[in-house]
């Protein structure tokens, strides 16, 4: 157990480095996007994409109406998962409302990119949640989204809110997605710790076949 966890701790790290590259290269390439926009408040604004990603949680319900209290568990959370949580529910409520006031760049380049990756980002939600809701609660997801990524509910949105910030060319709005990163990242990390006491090997097993977020998956034996 001392060997898996000490390969499990080195690849989090790897990860975590490469993510960070990513998100640096990324801020590199958004230099003509507008940081304030021209705010204004409007039907067609960027809170169409946060509304249509909540309504995921519509899908799990009907799914599996038990599955939306479990994957709302915080029993588990440590004081610093606390933490976590309400860096990204205050950077989620800051997003929700600053999308109100961001008009999107309808008819645009820019438009239809973010919507092509918004729509992505939406069927990877929604596989994702229908592997979540038909999982039983005493097992590790080795099914669907999870054989590309150990959080795929986690990467579909976050490939949402990339969408909406390419739509709205807003770069205030990218600012806020790359911060709520930041305690969703550490976040995971304490869930994964979670899942590693409640599965124990299973999900040692799926840390070590499946990336975090995302990449090609080795063979997996269910």
């Amino acid at each position: 157990m001392e060997k898996e966890m000490f390969i499990y701790n080195i690849s989090s790290y790897l990860e975590y480095k490469l993510l960070i590259e990513y998100l640096q290269n990324s801020i590199k390439n958004l230099t003509t996007m507008n940081f304030y926009n021209n705010l204004q408040i409007g039907l067609c604004n960027a809170w169409i994409g946060p509304v249509i990603a909540w309504s995921n949680l519509l899908l799990l319900i009907l799914i599996n109406p038990g599955a939306v209290k479990r994957l709302n568990d915080m029993s588990w959370y440590t004081k610093r998962d606390k933490i976590s949580s309400f860096g990204t529910m205050v950077i989620m409520i800051t997003i929700m409302v600053v999308t109100i006031w961001i008009p999107l760049k309808t008819g645009t380049g820019w438009f239809y990119t973010g919507a092509f990756i918004f729509a992505i980002g939406e069927t990877i939600t929604i596989i994702a949640t229908h592997n979540y809701g038909t999982t039983p609660k005493d097992k590790a997801i080795f099914k669907g989204m999870y054989k590309v990524s150990r959080h795929p509910l986690y990467l579909g949105w976050s490939v949402m809110l990339l969408g909406v910030c390419i739509a709205s060319a807003s770069l205030l709005l990218f600012t806020l997605v790359v911060l709520y990163q930041v305690p969703s990242h550490f976040l995971i990390i304490g869930e994964e710790k979670y899942c590693i006491k409640t599965y124990g090997k299973d999900y040692l097993y799926l840390c070590e076949k499946v990336p975090r977020y995302l990449g090609f998956r080795k063979r997996i034996k269910q």
